[in-house]
């Protein structure tokens, strides 16, 4: 009778959020206008004289800071709030697994220098505005004028040319990240005056903006006033080999990186965020307080957040966050909530409201990546035989995965570009996806791989045919549990290891694993974002390729260079990302759906369902509907600087 109504529960919310599959339009995020100019021309509206704080107000009349018209920049972004104009004040709370859990702070705070729509159109940000010249091969982009750093220090295109410089510097970034090359070179940065600057590109460079519309990074900038007096090109050699040195750095890149990111590794950089840290990342509680120089105004003309800090609660794994929500202690989180059910069941006791989001970007919530460059000759035969992969996704039963962790929400499918991508492939989706172990071990008699007498098969050398997969923090054992005995009946073992996420990365990228698990993100552009599709410099395919990964971004003096198909896969990265019409990216996409549906190197479960959050009750301003995806940064799409407590 409980799960009964659990079911019938569970299919209200789903009716509830139903409507957010249905389009862009379902989709109810706050209206933003890049300029109050903007808003007045688009509502009939003059936007008011600028409020703040009550304790910024404060701090102004007791001589502390600027007054707000001072703070902001000349053109604030406005934003319409979901509901209503917001009240100040308030502590947000959310738990956190600690510094390698970085994206929990990232995406929540996170400024992109160029933002999304529901549809994943660019749209200004921290940019102002820009200008798309010579068919994608020049782009000039204008700041806000008056905008400042959390220093109170002045944003100008000299941060976005020290930015571009860091990251274009084969000492500190090297390789450049996918987006910032046109044909394996990086474009180049220009300086026009102190608010615009351009880059430009040898050939057209299509998935430039969305690629700028980062990572919650702002990508684009970069506090130069304060970084350089850590860059070797600016400051003074002896001291910072002196820093070095009192930090114990191995090399001046990792002390570069150290004071460069922002904010687990330094919390104290200056920043552009709605909140800034004033406790470091390892504390017990991370709090972030209000920034007084944000730089984004609601439509009554006060200055953005509205909630006075946020504070992150370390807790050692996903399962305390679930307790921490269902007893009150959450305000708003989707990362690492928990079991639906239980929140469901534990809404009234806990003060929240469950929310569902549709995940358009998440082509698989568990992908299993098989090392391709495994250093095992026996374990690289097993995990390079497609028909060992072909075997064990057909072992898998996905409908009763899909019932029994997740109430029927999901779709079984392969790790592959979401069904809502414009390059998605439903063949590749569901290549080897049905339950069938006679097939599966059909597949691995034909190996060789007989069984043994413990009940598991034996490879050529007559070792047990055993695999272990890592999993970072351990939040997909449940599902690998259920994993390993259908694999057992097929004779393969998994052994499950969960890594802090720090080591897991360590492992991965050196190549040092049988399996990997992750979710499949990214799954919306991957034109854009080809984070798991190819082998190369920034992408995800460390997971199924480490060596070939590296022999990229060491320019072929390390790792493995990878075979002509691999190969390939880069030549039609560039091709895409130099294509000038949009028919042209979809016929060579499909060239890498169809790679991927026959090579496998990874399989998954399910996918597509929503995801869920908690918020509290007394938590205004949240969307009912916004998509969840990289590409829009998700959950910073739900806006939190304009969420606001009502009591």
């Amino acid at each position: 009778m409980r799960r009964n109504y659990l079911v019938v529960l569970l299919a209200l919310c789903i009716v509830l959020g139903a409507a957010a599959f249905a389009g862009a339009q379902e989709f109810d995020p706050p209206v933003e206008y890049p300029t109050p100019a903007a808003y007045e021309a688009a509502t009939g509206r003059n936007l008011p004289s600028y409020g703040e704080a009550p304790e910024l107000a404060a701090r102004v009349a007791a001589g502390e800071l600027e007054r707000v018209e001072e703070r902001l920049p000349l053109e604030p972004r406005v934003i319409q709030p979901v509901e209503a104009i917001g009240k100040y004040g308030g502590n947000l709370r959310r738990a956190w697994l600690g510094p390698s859990d970085r994206w929990n702070v990232r995406h929540f705070i996170g400024e992109s220098f160029i933002t999304t729509t529901v549809d994943a159109v660019p749209i200004p940000n921290v940019a102002k505005s820009w200008e798309v010249l010579d068919n994608h091969r020049v782009f000039v982009f204008h700041l806000r004028e008056g905008m400042r750093w959390s220093d109170g220090h002045p944003v100008t295109s000299e941060d976005a040319a020290f930015w571009w410089s860091i990251k274009t510097d084969p000492r500190l970034y090297h390789p450049h990240s996918d987006w910032m090359l046109q044909n394996g070179e990086a474009g180049k940065l220009e300086i026009i005056d102190e608010y615009t600057f351009k880059i430009s590109f040898p050939e057209p460079h299509t998935g430039f903006l969305l690629g700028a519309a980062g990572d919650g990074r702002a990508r684009m900038l970069a506090p130069a006033h304060y970084l350089k007096q850590f860059h070797i090109d600016y400051a003074d050699p002896a001291e910072i080999e002196r820093m070095i040195q009192e930090g114990g750095f191995d090399s001046w890149r990792s002390f570069f990186d150290s004071k460069y990111q922002y904010p687990e590794k330094n919390p104290f950089r200056p920043a552009i965020t709605a909140w800034v840290p004033i406790t470091e990342p390892t504390d017990p509680q991370f709090i972030l307080v209000r920034n007084p120089y944000y730089w984004k105004v609601d439509t009554e003309g006060n200055q953005l957040p509205y909630i006075d800090r946020l504070t992150f609660e370390y807790v050692q794994d996903g399962s305390m966050v679930e307790m921490r929500a269902i007893t009150g202690q959450i305000d708003f989180q989707g990362r690492h909530i928990g079991d639906i059910s239980v929140l469901l069941e534990n809404q009234e006791r806990g003060g929240y409201r469950v929310l569902l989001y549709p995940n358009v970007g998440s082509g698989n919530g568990l992908a299993i990546h098989f090392n391709q460059n495994h250093k095992d000759p026996v374990k690289r035969a097993l995990l390079t035989d497609v028909r060992f992969r072909q075997a064990l996704s057909v072992a898998i039963n996905r409908d009763e995965i899909n019932e029994v962790l997740h109430y029927g929400l999901q779709t079984p499918r392969q790790p592959s570009f979401s069904s809502g991508s414009p390059f998605y492939d439903p063949e590749w989706s569901n290549a080897y996806i049905e339950y069938n172990p006679d097939l599966a071990n059909q597949l691995l008699d034909e190996m060789g791989l007989e069984w043994g007498n413990d009940g598991y098969r034996r490879n050529p050398d007559g070792s047990r045919v055993a695999l272990f997969v890592e999993d970072a923090d351990g939040g997909r054992v449940t599902e690998l549990e259920m994993i390993t005995a259908y694999w057992q009946a097929v004779g393969v073992q998994l052994h499950i290891n969960t890594p802090e996420r720090s080591l897991f990365e360590e492992r991965t990228t050196a190549g040092e694993f049988d399996l990997c698990v992750w979710s499949y993100d990214r799954a919306l552009r991957p034109d854009v974002q080809p984070r798991w599709w190819v082998a190369g410099p920034d992408s995800g395919g460390y997971h199924w390729g480490p060596l070939w990964n590296r022999w990229y971004a060491t320019n072929g003096e390390r790792g493995e260079e990878p075979p002509e198909e691999i190969k390939y896969l880069q030549e039609l990265l560039k091709k895409v990302q130099s294509a000038d019409d949009f028919e042209v990216v979809r016929e060579l996409m499909k060239e890498a759906t169809q790679f991927h549906r026959e090579q496998l190197f990874t399989i998954g479960t399910v996918g597509e369902g929503p995801s869920w959050y908690v918020a509290k009750n007394n938590l205004r301003n949240v969307p009912n509907r916004v998509p969840i995806d990289a590409v829009h940064l998700s959950p910073g799409n739900v806006r939190p600087f304009q969420f606001f407590f009502e009591n």
